[in-house]
């Protein structure tokens, strides 16, 4: 029979989330126990008290190690919510790409909200807002997106870290992220990185992403 150490141990290291807290010291024993408290339950086909939980965690915390790799300690400089987001997607073709020119002239378009664009081996993206839609199916009247959805969230996360840091920085906000949240789309910068989520699941990305900032 499987002690309440071992599954409580088989639950946490599947959230890296989880892991962090506790291992950073900021994770809530009693409300993350309450939390696993069924899963334990159902695991060890008995009734099992809350505190048997909450001290299995406390052992836990001075065992338990991380195996991904170690998520590089940088300061959250600003995180910026921009909501009513629409992505569309367009083929690339020398005309999509000549439009692109007619776009960042119109000032109106680019300056006042998030204006992002995604050039892939085979197509243009967007990331707009609802506001500036009009303006680019203006330029794009002639032409479909193959693909437009709406109902997204842009999460802006500013900081300063270098290159590297920075692509370890991405691949760890897809793998924590999309184990609950729905990622329709992730852009980076020098000093930023945008994930783009549904507007439903906002609340649950900024818990994550609080986790990993705080």
């Amino acid at each position: 029979m499987r002690t309440v150490s071992t599954i409580v141990r088989d639950i946490l290291t599947k959230s890296e989330v989880a892991q962090l807290a506790l291992q950073e010291g900021y994770l809530n024993l009693s409300a993350y126990a309450e939390h696993i408290h069924a899963e334990v339950e159902e695991r060890t086909m008995k009734p099992v008290r809350l505190g048997t939980i909450t001290v299995a965690l406390s052992r836990l915390k001075l065992e338990i190690k991380i195996t991904n790799n170690p998520l590089p300690r940088r300061r959250l400089e600003q995180l910026v919510v921009q909501s009513d987001m629409v992505h569309l997607v367009y083929d690339k073709t020398p005309k999509t790409l000549q439009n692109l020119a007619k776009l960042y002239r119109n000032q109106s378009l680019v300056e006042p909200v998030l204006f992002t664009v995604v050039i892939g081996a085979n197509d243009v993206g967007f990331y707009v807002h609802s506001e500036q839609l009009p303006a680019l199916r203006r330029v794009y009247s002639k032409r479909q997106p193959t693909i437009e959805q709406s109902g997204l969230t842009a999460v802006i996360i500013r900081f300063r870290p270098t290159a590297r840091a920075q692509e370890s920085w991405s691949q760890i906000l897809r793998r924590v992220l999309a184990s609950n949240v729905s990622i329709c789309g992730l852009t980076t910068s020098e000093h930023e990185i945008t994930v783009f989520v549904k507007e439903s699941e906002l609340d649950t990305a900024l818990f994550q992403l609080n986790h990993l900032f705080t």
